[in-house]
């Protein structure tokens, strides 16, 4: 149960801070270059539909952001968001850290795959971000989600190599509304009280340890 919502936790938050990295360098193509910058520090293929930064005021607007499996897990989409918006403390990221007012999400599907081995396409994400985080390293550190509004539709789960066809979980799960989460953990403990009521156990491979920066406070 803990390392699905620490990954998806982590795979998120990694995105949303590559994606704010890229407003810091005022690119005039941010959309293109939060592609890459994606890319580069997860080692997935990501594509944005939209990407809609506000200079008035400390908000991104994103629709259609998909990451894909490793070509190994097939290439097919890992993760869909139709549409997220956020709103950040632009004084807390002029310091280097990353404090959200606001995160509304809606993950569409999340897809997990395994191979002929049993090893979890979630698994071997999350071996691979870990150590382009470690070799790369990150100014930016988490410092909460003030209000995390969170709509999560599908799971599905497919075995590669296996002619029995993906099996899809509704999880109905609509505008949760969640608040004061000043650490990862205090995201993680929310989100697991989310899974265990939404009965996502028999989908959960097995618990890894992962590290997150975060302000320690």
């Amino acid at each position: 149960m803990k390392f699905i919502v620490r990954w998806l936790f982590r795979l998120l938050l990694l995105t949303l801070v590559l994606a704010l990295g890229a407003l810091l360098l005022k690119d005039a193509l941010l959309k293109e270059l939060a592609e890459a910058r994606i890319r580069r520090r997860t080692g997935l293929e990501a594509q944005i539909g939209r990407l809609e930064v506000n200079l008035l005021s400390p908000t991104i607007t994103v629709e259609g952001l998909k990451l894909f499996n490793p070509p190994e897990f097939g290439g097919s989409p890992l993760l869909d968001i139709p549409d997220g918006h956020l709103e950040y403390d632009r004084a807390a990221l002029r310091s280097g850290r990353v404090r959200l007012r606001l995160l509304r999400l809606r993950v569409a599907e999340l897809t997990v795959v395994r191979n002929a081995q049993g090893l979890s396409n979630l698994q071997a994400v999350q071996q691979m971000v870990a150590a382009r985080a470690a070799a790369e390293g990150s100014s930016l550190v988490f410092d909460g989600i003030e209000t995390l509004n969170l709509t999560f539709e599908q799971v599905r789960t497919c075995q590669l190599g296996m002619p029995t066809p993906p099996k899809t979980f509704n999880l109905g799960l609509r505008n949760e509304i969640l608040r004061n989460l000043q650490t990862p953990q205090d995201v993680e403990r929310a989100l697991l009280a989310l899974a265990a009521r939404l009965g996502l156990s028999p989908l959960l491979p097995p618990p890894a340890v992962t590290n997150l920066n975060h302000s320690g406070r």
